[in-house]
């Protein structure tokens, strides 16, 4: 694990008119590995390509991580999709991500 990144939590409230409203707190920083992944992906209108990143830490019990935390390296953020946090071993935590332009 050589990348340096910022977990950040989602929250999210209702303002005035209704409209949902999304924060994020961080939740502090850890050592992560971050690789790019390509996967086909079969639509209607044929066959489409998805990136995603895998990003994987070091296991934390106290992290609940879950889908909707962002990951921030340097000045990219990513997107959890999904969480995979191997308990049976308890030594990693994977997550799918995506990147957010």
């Amino acid at each position: 694990m050589r990348s340096r990144v910022e977990l950040k939590s989602a929250s999210s409230t209702r303002d005035s008119t209704g409209q949902l409203s999304f924060s994020y707190s961080s939740q502090g920083n850890v050592w992560a590995e971050i690789q790019q992944t390509v996967t086909d992906v079969t639509l209607a209108e044929g066959v489409d390509q998805l990136d995603s990143y895998t990003i994987t830490i070091h296991f934390d019990p106290s992290l609940a991580i879950s889908k909707g935390w962002q990951v921030v390296h340097g000045s990219n953020t990513y997107e959890v999709i999904t969480v995979d946090s191997n308990d049976d071993i308890r030594e990693t935590i994977t997550m799918t991500a995506r990147f957010l332009r």
